[in-house]
């Protein structure tokens, strides 16, 4: 049967399935059949993500809108409906206007964003420090901003202003989502923002008095607001305005310091189902974790971890023209101790579990997978000096339900090895710095289910791997 003979509601699923740009250009120039349904089918670019063409220009844009029937607001007079997310994240040569004629060109929009990089990480680090809002390069004199961080380029930055912002949101109330990163928020009374129900704002320059009146009047059910320095005001604005929020992602540098304002926002966050915190410099953690209710389904905790240049200079390079190798890593340890895992054993709704660095014991974590065998997601990092010493994975086996799992530093046993091919629905699998029983030729041929691979710093030789195997990613 010919794809196109299907319902047109089925193939339009079928095309809204595809997330790439690049994949549903090449999709439509097929045939002319092809090409003639997405022309009269605008929600076949129901969700359009242009964020990975960065320097996509305002005619390049208007060319790909014109070849593809969608017409912007300014020509037509109409709106356009069908279109339900725009990414425009990085795309730093698009002017201003073009940006604002394309938002509100969008009658149906929910999901808008304007991050200032695309937030994909860089294939110029190791695949261990590519995670958003983890390591952060930083210069090695560690006065930078608390913004800053130098993989990414100010230069090549999309800057949307934020009375900008403000006025697509007046004029596109149906947007519920507003993701933008690494923009400069000045101060405003933030009514525009009040329809908002998801708000990240993560790496933004913002002050505390624009923040805590942004956070006043809201319906937000997530705030992400990762690399802001939080006072106490803004905690306890936190705790009496945001009693909705089912997630919310912080970073916090002295836990001990905002303690008790940490502990009573958590404690009033009823509804709290997603939470994390990271950059957290010191303060024992403990107390923050045991606040949060037994409905959580996701926790990701992580020390303050830096990436310094090695040396006295970079001789003018920026870090991403170097090799990670020279780049040294200051991690620091996460006080969070088995007072935590004992806690989070009686959370029967965890799907997700990262923690980087914990002051936790093997057995502590044993007795807590025996808990929540529902556990989809696991991430564990400790230093690579720790790398052979406890089996923290013996108890694997009861998370039947693992769907991904990340070891950093991470020893594995041969028991843990016998484990790995009987976890039913593994499909992905990251390890760097496992020890000598790590073997990659037989991870692919027993773990059948695996989808994906990545291994670091393996004992073992791995020129022999097959070049079929397109999934492994070998560092």
């Amino acid at each position: 049967m010919q794809i196109l003979n299907l319902p047109a509601e089925l193939l339009l699923d079928i095309i809204q399935s595809v997330p790439s740009v690049r994949d549903k250009c090449q999709l439509l120039q097929t045939c002319t059949a092809m090409r003639n349904f997405f022309s009269t089918h605008v929600r076949c670019w129901s969700r359009l993500d242009l964020s990975s063409y960065a320097t996509l220009s305002n005619s390049i844009l208007l060319r790909f809108l014109k070849e593809n029937r969608i017409n912007l607001i300014t020509s037509t007079g109409t709106a356009v409906h069908g279109i339900s997310e725009l990414d425009l994240s990085g795309c730093w040569c698009l002017s201003q206007e073009m940006v604002m004629a394309l938002t509100k060109s969008f009658s149906s929009l929910d999901g808008l964003f304007l991050n200032g990089y695309r937030l994909k990480g860089s294939n110029k680090l190791a695949f261990e420090h590519q995670r958003d809002h983890v390591y952060q390069v930083r210069p090695s004199h560690d006065l930078s901003s608390m913004a800053m961080d130098l993989s990414k380029k100010s230069t090549n930055r999309l800057k949307v202003p934020s009375f900008l912002i403000s006025s697509i949101l007046a004029q596109v109330p149906s947007i519920t989502a507003l993701s933008m990163q690494y923009q400069d928020i000045s101060p405003s009374s933030f009514t525009e923002f009040n329809n908002l129900q998801y708000l990240d704002i993560s790496s933004c320059a913002v002050s505390a008095a624009s923040l805590q009146s942004l956070l006043r009047k809201n319906r937000l059910v997530s705030l992400k607001m990762l690399n802001i320095e939080l006072t106490d005001m803004t905690w306890l604005c936190i705790a009496q305005f945001c009693k909705k929020l089912k997630c919310l992602h912080v970073s916090c540098h002295d836990v001990g310091r905002h303690f008790p304002c940490i502990r009573q926002a958590l404690s009033n966050l009823k509804e709290l189902q997603d939470f994390r915190m990271t950059r957290v410099a010191a303060g024992r953690m403990d107390g923050v974790i045991t606040e949060l209710m037994d409905g959580i389904r996701r926790l990701d905790v992580s020390p303050k971890m830096n990436i310094y240049p090695k040396g006295g200079g970079n001789g003018g390079k920026h870090p991403v023209k170097r090799s990670i190798s020279s780049y040294a890593t200051t991690e620091h340890d996460l006080l969070a101790t088995d007072v935590s895992l004992h806690h989070l054993s009686k959370c029967h709704h965890l799907v997700e579990l990262r923690l980087c660095f914990p002051t936790i014991s093997s057995d502590g974590l044993h007795a807590l997978f025996r808990s929540i065998p529902q556990l989809e997601v696991f991430e564990l990092r400790q230093h690579k000096e720790e790398g052979g010493g406890r089996d923290y994975l013996k108890g694997l086996g009861n998370l039947i339900n693992l769907n991904r799992i990340y070891l950093y530093s991470v020893s594995i046993s041969s028991d843990a090895m016998d484990t790995f091919p009987w976890l039913p629905r593994l499909r992905h699998l990251t390890t760097t710095h496992g020890g000598q029983w790590v073997n990659e030729q037989r991870l692919m041929k027993e773990c059948r289910r695996l989808e994906s691979l990545e291994i670091g710093s393996t004992a073992n030789t791995i020129s022999f791997l097959k070049r079929d195997h397109h999934w492994l990613t070998i560092k």
